[in-house]
């Protein structure tokens, strides 16, 4: 098999600057703050590398629902999923690595805002149905900060970028992959509250997403 190269960042690069869960940085901000500590590398390597945390946009499919709540799509990680560690687990997030063909990039210079809305777009087409039955809907995308999570190994290697793709209200998305199997959309409250096993990430930016409501006094927002 020939080796993966994906997009990661220095650890040391956040050291003093981030906490663990959600921070409110923008993806502009981490666009400035990482740019020297950019690297390409084997996937395979990073994956066991802590010194290294591989950037993740983390996309999360949402809605308008009837009464102005922001409803999330969850969806279920199957038994034919590639990634072992994650089998089972609900998640509200879409999304992967950033390919090397996703990197954009002029004299050598890597342009991450481009490169993350490249990585994003992609992996959208790739496992989402937005057509609706018509034309492939357009999606508002939202930047809601960084991710970190050492809770577990598979977070002490990883960075995300969260954002919310907010989906017309006509359209019903379908998974396009079989490893995906998406479930009725619910709000952040209704799914931390379903029971349903849900991955520490996805249970982060929920959680993020229901104080957010608490201090505002609005309903259920991304």
């Amino acid at each position: 098999m020939k080796p993966e190269f994906i997009l990661a960042i220095k650890d040391s690069s956040f050291e003093g600057k981030l906490d663990q869960g959600m921070n409110s940085v923008s993806l502009n901000l981490f666009a400035l703050m990482s740019q020297k500590d950019l690297i390409i590398g084997q996937r395979e390597a990073l994956e066991t590398d802590p010194t290294y945390r591989q950037i993740i946009p983390y996309i999360c499919l949402a809605k308008t629902g009837e009464n102005g709540e922001t409803l999330f799509y969850p969806y279920v990680r199957t038994k034919v999923s590639g990634e072992e560690r994650l089998k089972g687990n609900v998640s509200i997030g879409f999304g992967g690595h950033i390919d090397l063909a996703d990197v954009a990039h002029e004299d050598s210079i890597i342009n991450l805002l481009e490169t993350v809305g490249a990585a994003a777009a992609r992996e959208l087409e790739e496992e989402v149905d937005l057509s609706g039955g018509g034309e492939e809907s357009s999606v508002d995308l939202f930047d809601n900060g960084l991710l970190i999570d050492d809770s577990n190994e598979v977070g002490k290697v990883h960075i995300g970028v969260v954002l919310t793709a907010m989906i017309p209200k006509e359209i019903n998305p379908s998974s396009k992959e079989e490893a995906l199997e998406l479930l009725e959309p619910m709000t952040a409250r209704q799914l931390l509250d379903s029971g349903l096993p849900v991955e520490n990430w996805t249970k982060i930016v929920l959680e993020s997403v229901v104080d957010a409501t608490a201090i505002t006094g609005k309903v259920d927002a991304a």
